[in-house]
């Protein structure tokens, strides 16, 4: 997924959605922008919408692809406190729907503990920990860990509440 959403301005929200499908399928469109709470917002265009609405688009046109992994660069870091927590959750329920392998890279240790089954911390290209969010960010690990999530937090395998 584009971190600058990257939507067809000239197109709908379903257009975009639409657009990523290599074989049309309108259930899978209207599942997913009923889970992404795009339905009111179908015949819209990019310009329309805000920024958290262009997130959702971004996100629902990502997965309507199917892909086996999905990569996503710090997706939800221009959003307010509510609009991250909302979509953290429809992060998961997507995860949980589509079953696929995500890889999340995020500087905020909130995010990661509510997204995360396994996290990675890395320094110059080497793995310098890796285990369950709360493993890596326990009290005593945390410290020796924290000096790095500036750098880059990968995630993988999203799944709700573990």
């Amino acid at each position: 997924m584009f971190q600058d959403y990257a939507l067809f301005p000239n197109m709908s929200v379903e257009s975009n959605i639409r657009f990523a499908q290599k074989e049309k399928d309108t259930e899978a469109i209207e599942e997913l922008m009923e889970l992404f709470d795009l339905i009111a917002l179908r015949k819209q265009k990019p310009t329309q919408l805000s920024g958290g609405q262009r997130q959702r688009v971004a996100l629902a046109r990502a997965l309507a692809a199917k892909p086996s992994l999905l990569l996503l660069d710090e997706p939800l870091s221009a959003l307010d406190f509510e609009m991250r927590t909302a979509l953290q959750h429809e992060i998961r329920k997507a995860h949980l729907l589509l079953n696929t392998i995500t890889i999340l890279v995020s500087h905020d240790v909130n995010e990661v503990c509510s997204l995360a089954s396994s996290v990675m911390t890395i320094k110059n290209g080497k793995v310098l920990a890796q285990g369950h969010p709360k493993e890596i960010f326990s009290a005593g690990s945390f410290q020796n860990y924290a000096q790095f999530l500036g750098e880059i937090s990968a995630l993988s395998e999203l799944f709700l509440g573990q």
